[in-house]
Formats: C-alpha cells, sequence, structure tokens
C-alpha cells in the first residue's frame, strides 16, 4: 500500500515539476526585470579650450571622490571634471607642449597607479599616459628593440609617467619620466590600453604591474611583439633603468620572444580585464581573422593556436564595449557581461552570463534615457571607482550614471498604460498559477519525504550498553530511557556472541579453542572493515549485536544500527567497533583466562579491503613482549652492588621507580595479565 502512495505522489511530483517549468519558459521575461534610466554626472561639453573634433578616451574617476572625473582627448588635453560645476578645472595636462616633443601626434590611454592615494607607496599621486610619435633613431633608452632586422618603423608608442599635484590640482611638467617606447609602423598601432589590475592587492607579487596592450601589423605579424599582445612591466625605475620585467612573466626563459609579453596571438585589441576571483584569467575583447571576439586567456598563452574553447562569445559584426560587472547596486548582473546596445531606436543594456548555458542569447533590458541619447549618440560602457556603471556618451561628451526605478515613475501615453494594465493582470494570473502549483509542488515533496523516512527511535524492547572499564561493569538500559534496566560484572558473564547482520562471527565461552587473541581480533577488524566499505542501499540496514548469556539470562544489545544513509545509533561506526574489542578482551580474560593471550595493539586498525595486507601482520611475536619486560626487570641490576655511595642509592631507587611505572603501564594496556604483572612486579622487587 506505501509503495502504491509513493508511485503515486511521484507521478503527480512529476506532472507539476514539468508544468512549472513550462509556465517558467513561457513567462515573460519582463515580470521578473528591473527597469533603469540614465542619470547625467558630468556634462563636459562645456569645457574650456574643448576640441570638439578630438576623441574622448576612457573616463577615470577619481579615487579621493567618486563624483570627480579625469578625462582626456587623443589631442593630448587631460582635465579633472567635477560633477559639481563651481569646481570644474581648466586643462590640468597638455602633452603636445609638455612633452617637449614637435613629433606628438596623439594621446591613446591613460591609466593611474592603483596607490594614487597611498603617499607611503612609490605609485603615489602618478599619472602614466601613452602617446604616439614619430620614430626618432637616436632615442634608443627605454626601447624596446628587435634583433637582426631591417624593418623601418617610422612612428613609435611611449609610455610616460608624471606625479600628480594634490593642491594645485595640476600635473607638473617638471614631473616626466619617460617609461617605455616601443617602435609600430603606422601611427593607428599605438597602445590603445594602459591598465593596472585592480583586484591586486599591495601585498601581492604583482600589485602595481602595468598592463598594455599593442595590437597587430599584418606586415610583422610574425614577430611576437606585433602579433598582438599584452605586456607587462614594473613601471618603478630601478636603478639606471626606468622599467623591469618580473621573474614570473612567461616567456621570459624565451629568447625568440620579448620577456615583457604575456599574452600573444591577440591580432586586433579593443580591451581586456579581469575577475575579481580568478586573477590568473585575463578577459579579451579582441578582432580576430574578421570575427569579433569575447575570449579569456591565461598568462603564456598565445591565441593563435589555442583551441575555440577560449571563446566566450563571437559575432561577424563590430561588437560595443563590455565590462564584468562585480559592483553591488545591480545585483542581478553581478559577474555577467554588460554592454550597452541601440536596437531598432532603442537603447538596451545586455547581459550575458561567464558560461552561457547551451548558446544562450544574451538578455536585453531597455533604458529608458529621457531623451538623453541620439541616433548620433556613441555610447560605451565603463565603471566608477566603486565598480559601479557608467556609460559616457562620446558624441554629446556627457558621462551618465544607472540607476534603477520604480516602473510606475516611467511616464507614458493613456493607451500605453491601458495595455500595461491589462499585462499586468495576466502577469499576475500567470504567477498566481505558478505559486499554487509551487505549494502543490512542496506540499507533495514533504509528504513524500515523511513516508520515505525511517522510523529514526529504538524499539522499547531494545538494549543499549555502557561499559566501566576500571570497575569491570556493565550496565543495560532500554531504549532511549535513562535508567538502568540492568548491571552485572564482567564475572558473571559465561558466553558472548558477537552478531553482525544478524550472523554470528564470533563466540567467547570456556573452550579453550573459543578465548580471545590476537589473530581473533585482526579477523574480527578485517569482517567489520569490509562491511564499512560495502554501500548499503536506502532499505538496507547495518546491525552490529553483542549477546551476554548471565547464569540462565541472555541480552541482546545493539551496539550499532544504520537504516540506508541514517544512523540510528549515536555512536559512530569506528567508536563502536573499539568498544567491541575491548570488551572482548575483557570478557575473555574473565570467562577463559589461561587461553587468553597477552594483548598486542595494532599498528593498524582498519584497512579497505583491497590492501594487500594480511590480518596476521596486525600482531607482533609475543617474544618482544618479553623482552621488554626482561629489559624492565634487569634495569636497577647493576646499582645492586656493595658501594652505598649515596649518589649511586638514590639513581638506583629512581630506576628502580622508573620501571615499575612502565610496568604499571604494561598491566593496563592489556600486555601483561594479572598473574603475569604480580610475577614481574616480584622479580623486580627481589
Amino acid at each position: 500500500m506505501d509503495n502504491q502512495i509513493i508511485n503515486f505522489h511521484k507521478k503527480y511530483l512529476q506532472i507539476v515539476f514539468f508544468t512549472i517549468a513550462i509556465g517558467f519558459l513561457f513567462l515573460p521575461k519582463i515580470v521578473f526585470s528591473e527597469q533603469y534610466q540614465l542619470e547625467l554626472i558630468v556634462d563636459l561639453s562645456d569645457l574650456k579650450d574643448l576640441d570638439t573634433d578630438a576623441v574622448w578616451l576612457e573616463p577615470l574617476a577619481n579615487p579621493i571622490n567618486n563624483n570627480d572625473f579625469f578625462v582626456a582627448q587623443n589631442n593630448g588635453r587631460v582635465y579633472l571634471r567635477s560633477q559639481d560645476s563651481e569646481n570644474n578645472q581648466d586643462t590640468i595636462l597638455n602633452l603636445a607642449l609638455t612633452s617637449n616633443d614637435q613629433n606628438f601626434i596623439s594621446l591613446t590611454a591613460m591609466t593611474l597607479h592603483p596607490s594614487f592615494t597611498r603617499p607611503e607607496h612609490s605609485g603615489y599621486a602618478t599619472i602614466f599616459t601613452a602617446h604616439t610619435t614619430k620614430f626618432l633613431q637616436n632615442r634608443n633608452k627605454n626601447r624596446l628593440t628587435l634583433d637582426n632586422t631591417n624593418i623601418t618603423f617610422g612612428f613609435e608608442t611611449v609610455v610616460t609617467a608624471w606625479k600628480y599635484d594634490f593642491d594645485k590640482q595640476i600635473v607638473g611638467h617638471n614631473t616626466k619620466r619617460e617609461v617605455i617606447r616601443i617602435p609600430i609602423k603606422n601611427q593607428d598601432s599605438g597602445i590603445r590600453n594602459l591598465k593596472f589590475d585592480p583586484y591586486q592587492k599591495s601585498w601581492d607579487v604583482h600589485y602595481g604591474q602595468l598592463y598594455f596592450s599593442l595590437n597587430y601589423i599584418d606586415e610583422i605579424k610574425e614577430n611576437p611583439l606585433y602579433s598582438g599582445v599584452i605586456l607587462r612591466i614594473d613601471p618603478n625605475v630601478f636603478g639606471s633603468l626606468n622599467f623591469t620585467v618580473v621573474s614570473t612573466n612567461p616567456f621570459i626563459k624565451d629568447p625568440t620572444i620579448n620577456n615583457e609579453i604575456v599574452v600573444m596571438g591577440i591580432q586586433n585589441i579593443t580591451d581586456f580585464f579581469w575577475a575579481k576571483n580568478n586573477q590568473a584569467a585575463i578577459f579579451l575583447q579582441h578582432n580576430i581573422n574578421e570575427q569579433y571576439r569575447l575570449s579569456t586567456a591565461m598568462l603564456g598563452d598565445n591565441l593563435l593556436t589555442q583551441s575555440d574553447s577560449k571563446i566566450l562569445w563571437q559575432q561577424p559584426n563590430e561588437m560595443s564595449t563590455i565590462l564584468l560587472y562585480q559592483g553591488r547596486d545591480f545585483i542581478g548582473f553581478r559577474n555577467k557581461f554588460i554592454s550597452f546596445k541601440r536596437v531598432d531606436g532603442k537603447w538596451y543594456l545586455s547581459s550575458l552570463a561567464v558560461k552561457p548555458f547551451n548558446n544562450e542569447l544574451p538578455l536585453l533590458e531597455e533604458i529608458h534615457s529621457k531623451d538623453f541619447l541620439s541616433r548620433y549618440s556613441h555610447v560605451n560602457i565603463h565603471q566608477d571607482s566603486n565598480g559601479e556603471i557608467i556609460l559616457f556618451d562620446n558624441h554629446e561628451s556627457k558621462i551618465y550614471s544607472l540607476k534603477v526605478i520604480i516602473p510606475e515613475v516611467i511616464v507614458s501615453s493613456s493607451t500605453e498604460s491601458s495595455t500595461i494594465a491589462d499585462k499586468s493582470d495576466s502577469y499576475i494570473l500567470h504567477i498566481s498559477l505558478l505559486t499554487g502549483l509551487s505549494l502543490l509542488l512542496i506540499f507533495l515533496y514533504y509528504k513524500k519525504k515523511k513516508l520515505d523516512t525511517p522510523d529514526l527511535t529504538l524499539d522499547k524492547k531494545h538494549l543499549r550498553l555502557k561499559y566501566e572499564p576500571t570497575s569491570q561493569t556493565i550496565s543495560l538500559f532500554k531504549g532511549d530511557r535513562d535508567k538502568e534496566y540492568k548491571t552485572f560484572i564482567l564475572g558473571d558473564i559465561i558466553r558472548c556472541e558477537i552478531l553482525l547482520n544478524n550472523n554470528t562471527i564470533h563466540i567467547i565461552d570456556d573452550q579453550p579453542d573459543r578465548a580471545f587473541n590476537n589473530q581473533v581480533e585482526a579477523n574480527l577488524r578485517a569482517i567489520f572493515s569490509k562491511e564499512y566499505y560495502t554501500k548499503i542501499q536506502i532499505e538496507d540496514t547495518r546491525h552490529i549485536e553483542i549477546v551476554l548469556y548471565v547464569e540462565s539470562n541472555s541480552f541482546k544489545v545493539n551496539l550499532y544500527l544504520r537504516k540506508g544513509n541514517i544512523r540510528v545509533t549515536s555512536t559512530k561506526y569506528n567508536e563502536v567497533i573499539e568498544l567491541l574489542i575491548e570488551l572482548c578482551w575483557s570478557i575473555s580474560k574473565s570467562i577463559n583466562f589461561k587461553g587468553t593471550e597477552t594483548r598486542i595493539i595494532p599498528t593498524v586498525k582498519y584497512f579497505h579491503p583491497d590492501m594487500k595486507m594480511s590480518p596476521k601482520q596486525y600482531s607482533k611475536p609475543r617474544q618482544i613482549i618479553h623482552d621488554k619486560i626482561e629489559s624492565l626487570i634487569h634495569v636497577p641490576i647493576k646499582y645492586k652492588s656493595n658501594d652505598t655511595k649515596p649518589a649511586y642509592q638514590g639513581k638506583a631507587k629512581t630506576e628502580l621507580v622508573d620501571a615499575l611505572d612502565k610496568l604499571v603501564n604494561l598491566h593496563q594496556q592489556g600486555y601483561l595479565s594479572d598473574e603475569e604483572f604480580r610475577l614481574a612486579k616480584t622479580k623486580l622487587l627481589q
């Protein structure tokens, strides 16, 4: 009858499960979606000396004030722009003027040292820039060169360190320090990304290591440096060197590859970034073989020779900028790739899991921009100093933050409101149906669980045992009661049987061949070990019992009981085995003293059935114990001379006490029977 009920429940559990699964599949995503809108943070369009034809670089949030941004254009001008228009600054750095280089072409990247606000660190107040300049043959210092090459370079890309003055809020012209320069074939091949891993801590080995990307050059792409690479250097001054290379760079022992390279074969690199919990991997947004990809790479990878498993997403048309969101404001986006795109005249926030399930498509969330964005807007997604999402409209020169809004706040026409209201009613009905089915599923699950759960209490007739070695007393208890049912000493027991799963595996009585010994202990441990490693099904039981015969009565005691994967008795399996073995030795000495061996504590108490070990290896020769006793007995003999000097007498007494203590320990551990202990002690004291 119980099986019929369980089968009935299983059948309807499956029906409910599939109903809910189908319901969630067709439930419109808007039921679960939040709604978002843009909020203007900074308007850069009214900056002084602004060149409307210049291209903006990635904005950098000021670590001191998240509402301030360092922004730059490719013409070399750098600004500090505040949300508070009264604190807006003029140009804080103009590379075209301060570089003292008439060959300056364009500023291509900018970043802040992670210790920008920490005076105790060497990177304090340091800004790094990358710019393109004409190639000058006589400037070899800090240059990465190619050996044995006749290539003619027309340009080079240069990384420079500057110091920011917090009081004057300007970059000092005389603080310029060139870090590294790399020759390039054309002016569009310069460094486009200049970054520090934001998740490295100040005590980490790679903290303060500068990463930058160099796109590939088709004519010389066979050279690793120009295959599309990410490079890593330590930008701190070391003696006469303006940068060094850490020994952990992956190609440092390969003479054919520049030491500074950490990933190669990427071709055209749009961006790269890290995950907070997996800093060994680098995520890449790049274009390779006319395919736009989002890939992952490890240090030392060559993407031209890597398998397609490195590709997370691929498409034939150009991708918008992507970031891996790890902030706190949008829990639903956490650890997902986020991008911003325009579809059919509307702007959407796109999210994709790091590991898409079964070619899962990105989820699109509509952005309510309040007419902030137009069809001419060119929007890139970035992060502020807290890791939260900001959007930069390069065309309109404006920076926005992303906010969650309450649906009722959105203003719409009366027709749209009516449509939304009608849809809301259907959504409520849909969710109500799913809620009811979910509650039914929970009810049936717990009912089935109750039917499947065995009775976890011992029958009132079952006996428990408590053994007290010092007084050699055994107390019996019924069921879970605390009151003693029966108490007797070992001397009252005339026979003992050990049962495993209702089968007798050993008997102890006064017969010579039934005394307990070391070989029997080894055999029992082997049996119990095999049972322990035998998997039991949910309907099976594992049961260890001992039957004690006292005069004309017998008492069957439950030592261990397991039903399926649930242990009914409180004592663990290995603890029960130790108690049982100790009890067997004690009962055997009481019933059959002459036939009981001196116990040798086994060096290996449990072993897997597949171990190539004989149980005989558990026991040591009895001669070893005999030798120990003899050595103890003869310890003080050398002091039993006629020499009566106090020093020798005191030492003899100390040795005698130590020998007695060791003898007592051997007796208590079961190595010596009572008779052996008495004889040894008598001989020692003679």
